[in-house]
């Protein structure tokens, strides 16, 4: 995100990442049935792992002249306001060792 110069692009990336979902999370909150609280904490998870790769990945991709733009179709895919988004088969995708703790013993794990 840091190569790109554009002011579009970051309002469009703040919106699409952070802002949309942070609304719909807190919507999520708010009512009783926990699918949806499921939907948006594996969105967070997904956003949190992009962003912590995208630093690296941005060192040698932003030389594409449409990584911007597929970017913010990522982040828009991962948002899609449907049952089973792209955050939803990412997390799937992705190893379930760096993802997911096991929380069978204590109420406090740390992940491994």
């Amino acid at each position: 995100m840091a190569r790109s110069s554009s002011y579009l692009y970051y309002i469009l990336y703040v919106s699409i990442g952070f802002l949309y979902p942070a609304y719909c999370s807190l919507l999520a909150l708010q009512t009783k049935e926990k699918k949806d609280d499921q939907i948006w904490l594996i969105y967070w998870i997904v956003f949190g792992t992009f962003n912590v790769l995208e630093v690296f990945a941005d060192l040698i991709f932003f030389w594409f002249p449409l990584y911007p733009i597929f970017k913010l179709g990522f982040l828009a895919w991962c948002t899609a306001p449907i049952g089973r988004n792209g955050a939803y088969y990412v997390y799937k995708v992705l190893p379930k060792v760096v993802l997911v703790c096991d929380m069978r013993g204590a109420k406090y794990k740390v992940c491994h």
